[in-house]
């Protein structure tokens, strides 16, 4: 019984919070750009995500109802867009021989 109380209390740590996000905005952010600078020079996918990581703070920090579901979705199914821009722009960029 005590160990998923001291789960639970994990989760709720503001710190971590901050630090995971902050974690993942940096990889995701250097992941699209390695595309765009050794890759493909298209700017979309780093735009894309310029858009949707914002927004999946402010609904993770600021927005506190129900709303915040909503927001954080559509904030990741952005973020997932922009990578699938990445990949598909590499991909085309250089075709594979099969």
């Amino acid at each position: 019984m005590v160990l998923p109380l001291t789960g639970m209390r994990f989760f709720h740590n503001e710190f971590l919070d901050f630090t995971l996000i902050g974690v993942s905005c940096i990889v995701g952010y250097l992941a699209l750009l390695r595309g765009y600078q050794k890759h493909h020079h298209k700017i979309n996918a780093l735009l894309v995500f310029s858009f949707g990581f914002p927004m999946l703070v402010f609904g993770h920090f600021f927005i506190k109802n129900e709303t915040s579901i909503i927001v954080i979705t559509l904030s990741v199914a952005i973020i997932i867009t922009a990578h699938l821009i990445n990949w598909k722009a590499v991909r085309n960029k250089h075709p594979c021989a099969h």
